[in-house]
Protein backbone atom coordinates (compact mmCIF):
# COMPACT_ATOMS: atom_id res chain seq x y z
CA UNK A 1 0.00 0.00 0.00
CA UNK A 2 1.37 3.07 -0.71
CA UNK A 3 0.73 6.22 1.66
CA UNK A 4 -0.36 9.74 -0.28
CA UNK A 5 2.22 12.40 0.57
CA UNK A 6 -1.00 13.98 2.69
CA UNK A 7 -0.71 10.68 5.25
CA UNK A 8 3.28 11.13 5.32
CA UNK A 9 3.52 15.00 6.25
CA UNK A 10 0.43 14.55 8.83
CA UNK A 11 2.28 11.85 10.79
CA UNK A 12 5.50 13.90 10.23
CA UNK A 13 3.80 16.76 12.01
CA UNK A 14 2.03 14.51 15.03
CA UNK A 15 5.88 13.21 15.86
CA UNK A 16 6.83 16.45 15.82
CA UNK A 17 4.32 18.28 18.08
CA UNK A 18 4.85 15.18 20.61
CA UNK A 19 8.31 15.05 20.31
CA UNK A 20 8.42 18.97 21.06
CA UNK A 21 5.60 18.27 23.94
CA UNK A 22 7.78 15.60 25.66
CA UNK A 23 10.99 17.68 25.27
CA UNK A 24 8.99 20.69 27.16
CA UNK A 25 7.64 18.30 29.84
CA UNK A 26 11.47 17.54 30.84
CA UNK A 27 11.92 21.30 31.03
CA UNK A 28 9.27 21.91 33.15
CA UNK A 29 10.26 19.20 34.89
CA UNK A 30 13.72 21.04 35.58
CA UNK A 31 12.11 24.69 36.43
CA UNK A 32 10.23 23.20 39.32
CA UNK A 33 13.58 23.28 40.76
CA UNK A 34 12.82 26.16 43.50
CA UNK A 35 15.58 27.90 45.18
CA UNK A 36 15.03 29.60 49.08
CA UNK A 37 15.89 32.63 48.71
CA UNK A 38 15.57 35.70 52.44
CA UNK A 39 16.86 33.10 54.37
CA UNK A 40 17.82 36.23 55.91
CA UNK A 41 17.13 39.27 54.69
CA UNK A 42 20.73 40.35 55.22
CA UNK A 43 24.36 39.74 54.54
CA UNK A 44 24.55 40.28 58.48
CA UNK A 45 22.26 38.83 61.21
CA UNK A 46 23.64 41.95 64.15
CA UNK A 47 27.58 40.95 64.43
CA UNK A 48 27.92 37.71 62.81
CA UNK A 49 27.87 37.15 58.65
CA UNK A 50 24.52 35.30 57.89
CA UNK A 51 24.49 32.79 54.66
CA UNK A 52 23.47 35.43 52.39
CA UNK A 53 25.12 37.22 49.57
CA UNK A 54 24.68 40.20 47.66
CA UNK A 55 23.75 39.74 44.38
CA UNK A 56 25.35 40.58 41.11
CA UNK A 57 26.57 44.26 40.15
CA UNK A 58 25.59 45.53 43.43
CA UNK A 59 27.28 47.70 45.61
CA UNK A 60 26.46 47.31 49.72
CA UNK A 61 27.66 50.40 51.53
CA UNK A 62 27.19 49.88 55.39
CA UNK A 63 27.73 52.10 58.39
CA UNK A 64 27.82 50.29 61.69
CA UNK A 65 27.54 51.24 65.88
CA UNK A 66 27.78 50.28 68.63
CA UNK A 67 27.11 52.21 71.77
CA UNK A 68 28.72 52.87 75.47
CA UNK A 69 26.60 50.78 78.55
CA UNK A 70 23.07 51.31 78.55
CA UNK A 71 23.85 51.29 82.47
CA UNK A 72 25.95 54.21 81.90
CA UNK A 73 22.60 56.67 82.61
CA UNK A 74 21.43 59.89 81.81
CA UNK A 75 24.92 61.63 82.15
CA UNK A 76 25.98 59.74 79.12
CA UNK A 77 22.90 59.36 77.37
CA UNK A 78 22.71 55.82 78.28
CA UNK A 79 25.73 55.24 76.08
CA UNK A 80 24.91 57.58 73.30
CA UNK A 81 27.41 59.76 73.73
CA UNK A 82 29.91 57.02 73.34
CA UNK A 83 30.16 55.21 69.87
CA UNK A 84 32.59 52.44 67.56
CA UNK A 85 32.25 52.94 64.47
CA UNK A 86 32.69 50.63 61.15
CA UNK A 87 32.24 51.62 57.46
CA UNK A 88 32.54 49.17 54.64
CA UNK A 89 31.86 48.53 51.13
CA UNK A 90 31.34 45.54 49.78
CA UNK A 91 30.06 44.24 46.54
CA UNK A 92 28.44 41.15 45.04
CA UNK A 93 30.70 39.59 41.61
CA UNK A 94 27.94 36.74 40.98
CA UNK A 95 24.86 36.21 42.62
CA UNK A 96 26.80 33.36 44.86
CA UNK A 97 30.33 35.47 45.16
CA UNK A 98 31.03 38.34 47.17
CA UNK A 99 33.61 40.42 48.94
CA UNK A 100 34.17 43.27 51.71
CA UNK A 101 36.19 45.99 52.91
CA UNK A 102 35.90 48.14 56.19
CA UNK A 103 37.76 49.89 58.50
CA UNK A 104 36.88 50.10 62.35
CA UNK A 105 37.24 52.73 64.78
CA UNK A 106 38.11 49.74 67.76
CA UNK A 107 41.74 48.79 67.62
CA UNK A 108 42.02 50.94 64.19
CA UNK A 109 41.54 47.68 62.43
CA UNK A 110 41.04 47.18 58.51
CA UNK A 111 39.75 43.90 57.27
CA UNK A 112 38.45 42.26 54.45
CA UNK A 113 36.85 39.27 53.17
CA UNK A 114 35.34 36.99 50.61
CA UNK A 115 32.47 34.80 51.15
CA UNK A 116 31.07 32.08 48.64
CA UNK A 117 27.63 30.76 48.51
CA UNK A 118 28.30 26.74 47.28
CA UNK A 119 25.29 25.07 47.71
CA UNK A 120 21.46 26.54 47.90
CA UNK A 121 18.32 25.23 49.58
CA UNK A 122 15.60 24.16 47.31
CA UNK A 123 12.88 22.05 47.16
CA UNK A 124 11.02 20.43 43.62
CA UNK A 125 13.30 18.36 41.10
CA UNK A 126 16.13 18.83 43.13
CA UNK A 127 15.98 18.91 46.72
CA UNK A 128 18.41 20.56 49.09
CA UNK A 129 17.76 20.99 52.64
CA UNK A 130 20.74 23.38 53.35
CA UNK A 131 22.63 26.48 52.28
CA UNK A 132 26.53 26.41 53.10
CA UNK A 133 28.30 29.35 52.69
CA UNK A 134 32.07 29.69 53.30
CA UNK A 135 33.43 33.05 55.04
CA UNK A 136 37.26 34.30 54.95
CA UNK A 137 38.52 37.27 56.85
CA UNK A 138 42.12 38.95 57.23
CA UNK A 139 42.53 41.75 59.25
CA UNK A 140 45.31 44.04 59.91
CA UNK A 141 45.36 45.95 63.54
CA UNK A 142 47.72 49.51 63.09
CA UNK A 143 46.46 50.46 66.44
CA UNK A 144 49.17 49.93 69.35
CA UNK A 145 50.07 46.10 70.42
CA UNK A 146 50.41 46.06 73.91
CA UNK A 147 51.70 42.06 74.16
CA UNK A 148 54.37 41.80 76.78
CA UNK A 149 57.23 40.39 76.47
CA UNK A 150 56.94 39.91 72.74
CA UNK A 151 58.71 40.71 69.75
CA UNK A 152 56.56 42.70 67.03
CA UNK A 153 56.83 41.97 63.41
CA UNK A 154 54.48 43.34 60.56
CA UNK A 155 52.83 39.68 60.62
CA UNK A 156 52.15 40.37 64.16
CA UNK A 157 48.92 43.12 63.22
CA UNK A 158 47.45 40.38 61.29
CA UNK A 159 44.31 37.77 62.52
CA UNK A 160 42.20 35.83 59.97
CA UNK A 161 38.85 34.38 60.65
CA UNK A 162 37.35 31.40 58.40
CA UNK A 163 33.45 29.99 58.69
CA UNK A 164 31.63 27.54 57.16
CA UNK A 165 27.68 28.80 57.32
CA UNK A 166 25.40 25.98 57.47
CA UNK A 167 21.85 27.68 57.50
CA UNK A 168 18.32 26.24 56.79
CA UNK A 169 14.61 28.51 55.95
CA UNK A 170 12.26 25.91 57.54
CA UNK A 171 9.08 27.77 56.54
CA UNK A 172 8.57 31.69 55.69
CA UNK A 173 8.93 32.76 59.43
CA UNK A 174 11.86 30.58 61.09
CA UNK A 175 15.26 30.35 59.97
CA UNK A 176 18.12 28.95 61.39
CA UNK A 177 22.30 29.01 61.42
CA UNK A 178 25.22 27.37 63.09
CA UNK A 179 28.44 28.77 61.77
CA UNK A 180 31.94 26.33 63.14
CA UNK A 181 34.51 28.62 63.04
CA UNK A 182 38.07 29.32 63.63
CA UNK A 183 40.27 32.47 64.28
CA UNK A 184 43.60 33.08 64.10
CA UNK A 185 46.18 35.14 65.94
CA UNK A 186 49.40 35.54 64.87
CA UNK A 187 50.84 36.89 67.83
CA UNK A 188 49.09 36.08 70.88
CA UNK A 189 49.24 37.34 74.78
CA UNK A 190 51.50 34.33 76.31
CA UNK A 191 52.35 30.86 75.51
CA UNK A 192 49.45 29.47 76.72
CA UNK A 193 47.10 31.41 74.95
CA UNK A 194 46.26 29.44 71.50
CA UNK A 195 47.17 30.79 68.36
CA UNK A 196 44.13 29.13 66.59
CA UNK A 197 40.60 29.20 68.46
CA UNK A 198 37.89 27.27 67.64
CA UNK A 199 34.17 28.12 68.13
CA UNK A 200 30.38 27.91 67.12
CA UNK A 201 28.07 30.78 65.99
CA UNK A 202 24.56 29.88 66.24
CA UNK A 203 21.93 32.41 64.46
CA UNK A 204 17.81 32.57 64.66
CA UNK A 205 15.37 34.37 62.88
CA UNK A 206 11.72 34.93 63.03
CA UNK A 207 9.79 36.79 60.98
CA UNK A 208 6.87 38.38 61.97
CA UNK A 209 5.71 40.63 59.48
CA UNK A 210 6.83 40.53 55.37
CA UNK A 211 9.46 42.67 55.91
CA UNK A 212 10.37 42.99 59.86
CA UNK A 213 12.12 40.15 61.67
CA UNK A 214 13.24 39.17 65.24
CA UNK A 215 17.12 38.22 65.03
CA UNK A 216 19.25 36.51 68.16
CA UNK A 217 22.87 35.10 67.75
CA UNK A 218 24.85 33.60 69.91
CA UNK A 219 29.09 33.05 69.45
CA UNK A 220 30.09 29.96 72.07
CA UNK A 221 34.07 29.72 72.36
CA UNK A 222 34.84 26.51 73.38
CA UNK A 223 36.98 26.62 76.30
CA UNK A 224 40.87 26.25 77.27
CA UNK A 225 41.80 28.69 74.31
CA UNK A 226 42.03 31.93 75.91
CA UNK A 227 43.74 32.45 79.40
CA UNK A 228 44.91 35.73 79.12
CA UNK A 229 42.63 38.74 80.35
CA UNK A 230 41.56 41.72 78.08
CA UNK A 231 42.27 44.75 79.22
CA UNK A 232 41.85 43.55 82.60
CA UNK A 233 38.66 41.31 82.23
CA UNK A 234 37.78 37.83 81.32
CA UNK A 235 36.73 37.13 77.87
CA UNK A 236 33.04 36.16 77.62
CA UNK A 237 31.06 34.64 74.67
CA UNK A 238 29.16 37.22 72.39
CA UNK A 239 25.43 37.58 72.32
CA UNK A 240 23.04 39.56 69.87
CA UNK A 241 19.31 40.34 69.75
CA UNK A 242 17.21 42.72 67.99
CA UNK A 243 15.05 43.78 64.81
CA UNK A 244 15.86 43.88 61.22
CA UNK A 245 14.14 46.15 58.87
CA UNK A 246 13.99 45.40 55.32
CA UNK A 247 13.02 47.93 52.71
CA UNK A 248 14.47 46.62 49.42
CA UNK A 249 17.32 49.51 49.39
CA UNK A 250 17.42 50.29 52.66
CA UNK A 251 18.25 47.59 55.84
CA UNK A 252 17.97 48.47 59.45
CA UNK A 253 19.02 46.60 61.96
CA UNK A 254 18.74 47.55 65.20
CA UNK A 255 20.13 45.32 68.65
CA UNK A 256 21.24 44.72 71.32
CA UNK A 257 24.45 43.60 72.35
CA UNK A 258 27.47 42.67 75.20
CA UNK A 259 30.25 43.37 72.19
CA UNK A 260 31.56 46.62 71.35
CA UNK A 261 33.85 45.75 68.24
CA UNK A 262 32.78 44.75 64.97
CA UNK A 263 35.80 43.32 63.52
CA UNK A 264 35.11 39.53 63.56
CA UNK A 265 38.43 38.74 65.72
CA UNK A 266 37.36 41.22 68.14
CA UNK A 267 33.88 40.48 69.19
CA UNK A 268 34.17 36.24 68.64
CA UNK A 269 37.19 36.00 70.42
CA UNK A 270 37.56 39.02 73.23
CA UNK A 271 34.01 40.46 74.43
CA UNK A 272 34.24 41.05 77.55
CA UNK A 273 30.83 42.56 78.70
CA UNK A 274 29.13 40.46 80.67
CA UNK A 275 25.06 40.55 79.43
CA UNK A 276 24.43 39.77 83.30
CA UNK A 277 26.67 42.52 84.95
CA UNK A 278 25.13 45.56 83.23
CA UNK A 279 27.17 44.70 80.37
CA UNK A 280 24.33 45.57 77.58
CA UNK A 281 25.38 47.89 74.30
CA UNK A 282 22.98 49.08 71.99
CA UNK A 283 23.83 48.77 68.22
CA UNK A 284 22.98 49.12 64.77
CA UNK A 285 23.74 48.17 60.80
CA UNK A 286 22.72 50.66 58.40
CA UNK A 287 22.88 49.31 54.72
CA UNK A 288 22.17 51.17 51.17
CA UNK A 289 22.27 48.98 48.24
CA UNK A 290 23.40 50.45 44.59
CA UNK A 291 23.12 48.24 41.71
CA UNK A 292 26.14 49.68 39.58
CA UNK A 293 26.02 47.51 36.61
CA UNK A 294 22.55 46.75 35.28
CA UNK A 295 22.78 43.38 33.71
CA UNK A 296 19.15 43.81 32.17
CA UNK A 297 19.94 46.64 29.67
Amino acid sequence: MVLNKSYIFLFILIFCCWHNEICAQEIDVFEETEFIEQTFFNTRVANNHSSETLERGYLDFRLSHRMGRISSGVSEMFGLNQAFSQFALEYGITNNLMFGVNTNSSEKIYSGFIKFKFIKQSTGKVEMPLTMTWFSNSEIKTGTLDYPNNQYYFSSRLFFTHQLIISRKFTDKISFQISPTLVHKNMVKTRNDNNNIFLTGIALRYKFKRKMAFNAEYNYVFPGQIYSDIDGHRPVNCLSVGIDIYTGKHNFQLFFTNAVAMNEKSFLTETTENVFKKGIHFGFNITRLFNIVNYYE
